[in-house]
C-alpha cells in the first residue's frame, strides 16, 4: 500500500470518525496534512488511519505538553545541542523513544510530521536530483508513503532526527 502525503481526499470520513484531539504515541507513524474541509490532518498509526480536526503543529505542541515538556523548550534544547536552526526534529517523548520530524517548514500548509521509529528507508521516486519533488518513505510495516518533498531534504531531515536521537541516547546512558 502507498500513502500519498498530498493526495486530496475525495470524501470525508463519517462525522463520528473525526477526532478533535490526538496525542502522539508509540504507534504514531505520521501526521499528514488532510487537505480537506472537514479535518486538518490524517494520522497514520500502525493499525488505523485517524482524521483529526486540529493542525499538525498543534498536535505536536499539545503532545509535548502531555509528556511534560513544552514544544518551545524542546526546540530550544535541540538548537542548544546541535547546529540545527530550522525544520527541527522534536523529541516528543525521549522516555518512549518518540522522535518526530517535519517534512517541510512548520509554517507550510503541506508540512507533515514523521515518526523516526517507523521509518526503515527513504528513497527517491525517480533518479535523485536537488530539484526532485517527491520521495518514498518505506515504513517498518512494509508500506510506502509518498512525500511531496525532495529526496535531498527528506534525507537531511531523517539524518537530523537520527543524529539528535543518538545524541540523547548517549547523554542519558
Amino acid at each position: 500500500m502507498v500513502y500519498n502525503l498530498n493526495e486530496k481526499a475525495t470524501s470525508a470520513p463519517e462525522e463520528t470518525n473525526i477526532l478533535f484531539d490526538y496525542v502522539i504515541n508509540e504507534d504514531t507513524i505520521a501526521i499528514l496534512p488532510g487537505l480537506h474541509t472537514d479535518y486538518d490532518v490524517v494520522v497514520l498509526e500502525r493499525d488505523q488511519k485517524l482524521f483529526v480536526r486540529k493542525p499538525a503543529l498543534h498536535i505536536i505542541q499539545e503532545s509535548c505538553l502531555e509528556y511534560g515538556v513544552s514544544y518551545d523548550g524542546l526546540k530550544k534544547a535541540v538548537k542548544y545541542h546541535t547546529s540545527f536552526r530550522q525544520k527541527l526534529p522534536i523529541p516528543v517523548s525521549i522516555a518512549k523513544d518518540v522522535y518526530m520530524f517535519p517534512t517541510h517548514a512548520t509554517t507550510n500548509h503541506l508540512c507533515g510530521w514523521l515518526s523516526l521509529r517507523h521509518i526503515t528507508q527513504i528513497f527517491p521516486t525517480h533518479k535523485p536530483t536537488r530539484n526532485s519533488t517527491s520521495t518514498w518513505v518505506r515504513l517498518a510495516d512494509g508500506k510506502k508513503l509518498t512525500i511531496q518533498q525532495s529526496y535531498h531534504t527528506m534525507t537531511e531531515q531523517l539524518s537530523r532526527a537520527v543524529y539528535y536521537r543518538t545524541l540523547m541516547i548517549q547523554k542519558h546512558a
